[in-house]
């Protein structure tokens, strides 16, 4: 029967106010038969007024059962709200494979291990002494992911490079680029394949051979943009 009206809020009104009105016109009429047999007067109003409490207990017990039901449906909705919160916090901690402690391919610890090794990439242990050039870094960013060139500058550090600071706060007042990692090194540096590419692992990486006509021999220069410079998958 509900396929008719369906579950929205006309089946709602259907199923419990109309009904209700309908047994209490029902009511009503058997009242206005019951007086007109007898001869009564005024048999209408008198039906109508002596049909009141039926109706009021009749609405008052719809309305009460509305209410628990509606509560219990509250209760179950939060509930079911809150197990699908846990099952997604599990995932994205990785608890779904059993431990909160479980490493994952693409996850922010692979990718801290990732953009570190392309400064060790930098500053290879194994390369001969006679052909090592020393790990001389420029990072800058703009205002807005200063935090970036901040963290990339500490890893860089971590890994024994040299980072020089153009300004106290490492601003990029040069030409604006958008959602990359620009890295300036000259084309006949060895490292300069293997450090873009660990370093794309993390972020949207481009290369370029220009530098400031005033810099050192062996300086690259990690040019974070604006916007989004992270990774997209």
């Amino acid at each position: 029967m509900t396929n008719a009206t369906g579950t929205t809020t006309l089946g709602f009104l259907v199923w419990t106010i109309a009904i209700a009105i309908v047994a209490w016109m029902v009511s009503v009429i058997a009242k206005l038969i019951e007086l007109r047999k007898q001869r009564g007067e005024r048999p209408f109003q008198r039906a109508v007024s002596e049909s009141f409490l039926s109706a009021g207990l009749s609405f008052g017990s719809i309305f009460i059962v509305m209410v628990v039901v509606w509560a219990g449906f509250v209760v179950l909705t939060v509930y079911d709200d809150h197990q699908a919160l846990v099952k997604r916090n599990q995932e994205l901690l990785g608890k779904g494979n059993g431990s909160p402690y479980a490493i994952f391919p693409n996850n922010q610890y692979a990718s801290t291990i990732n953009t570190f090794m392309a400064f060790v990439w930098l500053e290879n242990p194994d390369t001969p002494p006679e052909d090592k050039n020393p790990c001389h870094l420029r990072i800058t960013a703009p205002r807005e992911n200063l935090q970036v060139a901040q963290v990339l500058s500490s890893i860089a550090r971590a890994a024994h490079c040299f980072v020089e600071s153009p300004d106290p706060f490492m601003i990029d007042y040069s030409t604006p680029i958008s959602g990359t990692v620009l890295i300036h090194v000259p084309q006949n540096r060895r490292e300069r394949l293997g450090f873009a590419t660990a370093l794309s692992n993390a972020f949207n990486v481009k290369t370029s051979a220009d530098l400031p006509a005033e810099s050192q021999q062996n300086l690259i220069w990690v040019q974070v943009g604006s916007g989004n410079v992270w990774r997209q998958l």
